[in-house]
């Protein structure tokens, strides 16, 4: 059961992407959005695959990926949702789970 923790962030992420999908139907005409949020759950995948076979490494793509979420967060782009704690809360957690392993 301690072991399935590491994969909560891909879990959510997965839900977050079925749930715009299935609820907003087909939001994006865009491929491209479709793509990126593939290639972030690929990234919390190998993450989180790493952490589960207790490679300590394993925690510096999720925590990349957290750092740029708060970067991206500081600069405007017009979004609704603020990124900035989403990504302190991705690199923390990453970087809890490293420091354990």
């Amino acid at each position: 059961m301690k072991r399935i923790l590491y994969f909560l962030p891909s879990i959510l992420v997965l839900a977050f992407l079925a749930f715009i999908l299935l609820a907003l139907g087909n939001p994006s005409t865009d491929p491209q959005e479709y793509l990126a949020g593939a290639g972030i759950l690929l990234v919390f995948l190998i993450s989180d695959f790493l952490l589960f076979r207790k490679l300590w490494f394993g925690c510096i793509p999720g925590a990349l990926l957290g750092a740029y979420a708060i970067y991206y967060g500081s600069q405007y782009h017009g979004q609704v949702m603020d990124e900035r704690p989403v990504g302190a809360i991705i690199f923390v957690y990453y970087a809890i789970i490293g420091i354990i392993i």
